[in-house]
């Protein structure tokens, strides 16, 4: 892994973490695995970034606040959300 794709997995490692509230949790090798899926589909790290916001803030209003988002696999439908409408945008 070089050090662009390194800092694109740190970054979303890092948003997760705090949006988790939860600055030690680490993620688990499937998790590495999808950011690393989402890196080569050409994801942007701002769509990545926008995705885990949007998943929490879903999360947070449908009451969930004791369940705590356990891996961005949870989060992958809100990133390929984000993604899809930043193509739509790009392409208009």
């Amino acid at each position: 892994m070089n050090e662009m794709e390194y800092d694109y997995h740190k970054q979303i490692e890092q948003r997760f973490q705090e949006l988790r509230g939860s600055p030690a949790f680490l993620l688990s090798v499937a998790d590495w695995n999808l950011i690393t899926q989402w890196r080569s589909n050409g994801i942007p790290l701002a769509c990545a970034i926008r995705g885990l916001e949007l998943a929490f803030r879903q999360h947070e209003a449908k009451r969930k606040r004791h369940e705590a988002v356990n891996g961005l696999k949870y989060c992958s439908p809100q990133v390929i959300e984000e993604w899809q409408k930043h193509r739509k945008a790009v392409a208009a």
